[in-house]
């Protein structure tokens, strides 16, 4: 299996046992503890005698990180109450929550079906109820029912008549997993390029002597600017260096490069707009939208494809990315456009 996903540790049944009396004894004693508030109980579905390894962990934290995100968003607050993410049981994490029990559950079936890879995830909500711990059930709120990964028909009729072997359920996890992994890692290039660009940008800025620029001693080249504007500039342009990176990242090989320089242009207009937002109307980056946009492009589209980032290389996608610009753009004027 060329997949990193089940390199770890073979777990008996023992122990996996010995794990769910763990998980039930640590519920019911957040829910003494805590009775007012709902416990998410989270954990992996991950088939087969693996059940952790450094892909599923880090698949898992990322995971449970959009979930926060997710609760933020809604105004649900939370807080972790206890884990142990690199048992080899598989991770699990606990969370303290604030809310009403069937807002939680909505809420984690929304997670869970949100995505595919997000349907290996198990986010057990329990509540106390007349002194008793309840776990809340997809059932209790005519919420729709899980299903099986391979053939989409209720997951627990397929687990119960074991239609699909281990191998066949491993397979397509390890694909979940995989794929989930690999969009985890362009995000985070992508937020990497965007702050390279704006620290460039800031680096710039603060460099002094700059004769006839803007720098922190002086600006009497340019007196509808300074330093301050130039930074208010810089931050406002973050968000348009990450969409100019994952596109780079994610533009299909098979589309001509100019496609993806009209995809960067269209971006950088929009950019123009924020810029001028930020400044009050003065133009401080208009050439460095254009410039810097393209050459985080580029670089996200090395990145992207497993190409070395060399100045050759550079070179070359940019090339192909600005073939004839000019002709056509003055093609363009000559006809009136």
């Amino acid at each position: 299996m060329v997949s990193k996903v089940f390199e770890g540790t073979n777990v008996e049944i023992p122990a996996v046992l010995a794990n769910r009396d763990r998980r039930v004894a640590t519920q019911a004693q957040l829910l003494r503890e805590h009775p007012s508030q709902v416990v998410v109980a989270c954990k992996l579905n991950i088939p087969g005698p693996v059940k952790n390894s450094a892909a599923i962990q880090a698949f898992f934290t990322a995971g449970l990180a959009r979930l926060e995100d997710q609760w933020l968003a809604c105004g649900q607050p939370f807080e972790i109450a206890t884990s142990w993410e690199d048992a080899p049981t598989g991770p699990e994490r606990f969370y303290l929550l604030y809310s009403a029990g069937v807002t939680v559950k909505e809420g984690t079936v929304h997670f869970e079906e949100r995505q595919p890879a997000n349907r290996l995830f198990d986010l057990d909500v329990l509540i106390t109820n007349g002194g008793e711990s309840h776990s809340l059930s997809r059932g209790d709120f005519d919420l729709t029912v899980r299903t099986c990964l391979i053939c989409g028909r209720p997951a627990k009729e397929c687990g119960r008549s074991r239609r699909h072997s281990v191998e066949e359920l491993q397979a397509r996890v390890a694909k979940l997993i995989d794929e989930a992994t690999a969009a985890n890692q362009r995000e985070t290039v992508a937020e990497q390029l965007a702050d390279q660009a704006v620290k460039a940008m800031l680096n710039e800025v603060v460099t002094w002597p700059k004769p006839g620029l803007v720098d922190p001693v002086e600006h009497r080249a340019h007196p509808d600017m300074d330093v301050f504007t130039f930074i208010q500039s810089a931050t406002s342009l973050r968000p348009y260096f990450k969409q100019a990176a994952t596109a780079g990242l994610n533009f299909p090989t098979e589309q001509p490069a100019p496609l993806f320089f009209n995809q960067l242009r269209l971006l950088g207009q929009r950019a123009e707009t924020t810029m001028f937002k930020a400044t009050a109307g003065v133009n401080t980056h208009k050439g460095t939208i254009f410039s810097l946009g393209i050459l985080t492009g580029t670089v996200a589209t090395l990145k992207g494809r497993q190409l070395p980032v060399t100045q050759l290389n550079v070179q070359r996608v940019v090339k192909e990315m600005l073939a004839n610009l000019l002709a056509t753009d003055l093609d363009g004027l000559k006809h009136g456009q």
